[in-house]
């Protein structure tokens, strides 16, 4: 990741998403959740506060681990439970699959995270289904 990913894009997500302006937009979206939440592109955990009382774990999705150290303070605070969910084996996984599937190049790049998403997901539901 560069610096801009790596140092500063994180630290600007957290300055914007987690004002209360924000957290006002935020809040409608997150209505209605419950169980376990899989939260892809978790950052610093803005919507952490916000989850409703139904929601009893999330897994948290996020290739960013200065996201994990900012997000700390909410998490303490936090009544439900987050794991982090280590996403970096899906896309070399989604890379594999594509590449079979003889997707290469700009074509590829362009639907790789979605495709990591599922593979993370499809992994998931493996793990609870025993």
């Amino acid at each position: 990741m560069s610096v801009w990913e790596h140092h500063v894009l994180p630290r600007v997500m957290d300055v914007v998403l987690g004002n209360q302006k924000m957290q006002h937009v935020r809040s409608p979206s997150l209505k209605g959740l419950t169980g376990t939440v899989v939260e892809l592109g978790f950052g610093s955990g803005p919507n952490v506060p916000l989850y409703p009382a139904e929601v009893d774990r999330v897994l948290a999705v996020d290739p960013s681990e200065l996201g994990q150290r900012l997000a700390a303070k909410r998490l303490v605070a936090s009544p439900v439970p987050v794991e982090f969910v280590d996403e970096r084996l899906t896309t070399v996984s989604a890379q594999r699959k594509l590449s079979q599937g003889g997707v290469r190049g700009r074509a590829g790049r362009a639907v790789i995270d979605q495709v990591a998403a599922v593979e993370l997901l499809q992994h998931w539901l493996d793990l609870r289904r025993g």
